[in-house]
């Protein structure tokens, strides 16, 4: 627990520093001063506080840090599926910018020249009804597969949640505010298989809200079964 005293943004900038030292340790705030604004997932007491609300409040911040461990737990089981070792670097550089349940913003997430050619930037707008996504940024191998520069290509929303839809896809990684994954084998005869996987990561300009997406996409012609 850390009592302190900041007033306005000093608060954002301490808490961060806080996170930045140890990101993945349970921390409760105390404070009489402070705006929320920024670190909405953070666990804040506020003064004054009867004895039992800092009873909750730590109860609360111990469930949340056993959710945390499960939720790595997850990751890790998720990350042991890729067949390609870009999806795992990505996935790597995107939970070290993460911290606690913030969401890393989009430009925070480090990827290499090579990575980013398997990489999309997908913009969410979640102003429409069912939300909207944006193609802003495409990789050369993507869209070399594709024989399309998607670049800018805007998906506008159906509602439709089908697993196997790209739509549907985007819909649940943000709703969910968790990396997903998907993958699927293509056998065209005449021993012609094609592997498909894809790595959604969630991003936030604020940490909370979903306002982008890294797509992490694969594509191999060999040996389509090995490893899964």
């Amino acid at each position: 627990m850390i009592d302190y005293c900041v007033a306005g943004s000093g608060a954002v900038k301490f808490i961060a520093s806080a996170r930045g030292v140890r990101p993945n340790l349970p921390i409760l705030f105390i404070s009489g001063q402070f705006n929320l604004t920024g670190v909405a997932h953070e666990a804040v007491l506020l003064k004054p506080f009867l004895p039992e609300q800092l009873s909750k409040a730590v109860l609360d911040m111990v469930e949340r840090s056993q959710r945390l461990d499960a939720r790595d737990a997850s990751l890790d089981s998720m990350a042991a599926r890729f067949k390609s070792a870009v999806l795992n670097r990505v996935l790597t550089q995107w939970r070290g910018e993460r911290s606690g349940e913030t969401l890393p913003a989009l430009n925070r997430v480090p990827i290499t020249r090579d990575e980013r050619d398997f990489v999309a930037e997908v913009v969410v707008d979640q102003t429409y009804v069912p939300m909207t996504f944006e193609l802003v940024q495409v990789g050369a191998e993507l869209s070399r597969r594709a024989e399309t520069d998607f670049t800018w290509w805007r998906i506008d929303g159906t509602g439709d949640d089908s697993e196997m839809t790209q739509e549907g896809a985007y819909r649940r990684c943000v709703r969910s505010r968790k990396p997903t994954y998907d993958f699927a084998r293509f056998d065209f005869g005449s021993e012609d298989t094609s592997f498909f996987e894809r790595l959604l990561l969630p991003c936030s300009e604020d940490g909370a809200e979903v306002t982008s997406l890294i797509a992490v996409v694969n594509f191999d012609e060999t040996d389509p079964a090995e490893g899964q």
